[in-house]
């Protein structure tokens, strides 16, 4: 006949079920641990890879700002370049101006111009006189062209300080957009990085749970 084992003989048909139903729950528990932990991974991954793609932006977006501060010096040191020529110019068109002014000056004080009638008349040189006068026409034309060409080159010089301020300005612009966006993305990678360690802990809890369980 089979014999009982001792220790099985005090089993009660209560504790068998007992027994079966503390393993079947702790089984349930398992399986939703092992559901949790999956989902856990996932959003895991998903933020690993979001956070992969904001530091590749952030990149990106450093890269584009060294560049604009190249392009923005450049733009500086052109701008003070055109700054300078368009002193010198002026400088220039202010020396002519003055040069003119002192040639007529002469001319005048030595009897050519309004003193030319008064030589005329004491010398009755009359054909001096018309070659003086014709000598002060073709300065003071001389003159005004050279006066022209400095006004037309200040002229395009200032229309060129214009064009190059307009450009430093627009890089500015630029560079305060890609630095707000990099703020917001900085903001993003923290708050992700942040998410990513959360996962991490739960899903270290998780899987230490499951491995209780199991």
């Amino acid at each position: 006949d089979t014999v009982t084992p001792p220790e099985m003989a005090f089993i009660t048909q209560d504790e068998i079920d007992s027994a079966e139903a503390k393993k079947s729950a702790a089984e349930s528990e398992y399986n939703s641990a092992q559901d949790r932990i999956s989902g856990l991974q996932a959003k895991k991954d998903n933020a690993q890879e979001y956070l992969q793609d904001l530091n590749d932006q952030l990149t990106d977006l450093n890269q584009q700002l060294d560049e604009l501060q190249q392009k923005y010096s450049a733009t500086q040191e052109e701008y003070d370049t055109v700054n300078q020529e368009l002193a010198d110019a002026q400088a220039e068109e202010s020396v002519q101006a003055k040069n003119m002014a002192l040639r007529i000056k002469y001319m005048y004080e030595n009897g050519t111009g309004t003193g030319a009638l008064e030589t005329l008349f004491s010398s009755g040189n009359f054909s001096d006189f018309l070659n003086e006068s014709t000598n002060v026409s073709e300065l003071t034309s001389y003159d005004r062209k050279v006066l022209k060409e400095y006004s037309e080159i200040c002229e395009t010089i200032t229309e060129k300080q214009k064009e190059v301020k307009k450009e430093a300005d627009q890089i500015a612009g630029l560079q305060e957009q890609s630095k707000s966006k990099r703020e917001e993305i900085q903001n993003l990678v923290d708050s992700t990085r942040e998410d990513v360690q959360e996962y991490a802990d739960s899903l270290e809890g998780e899987q230490s749970t499951a491995a209780d369980l199991l």
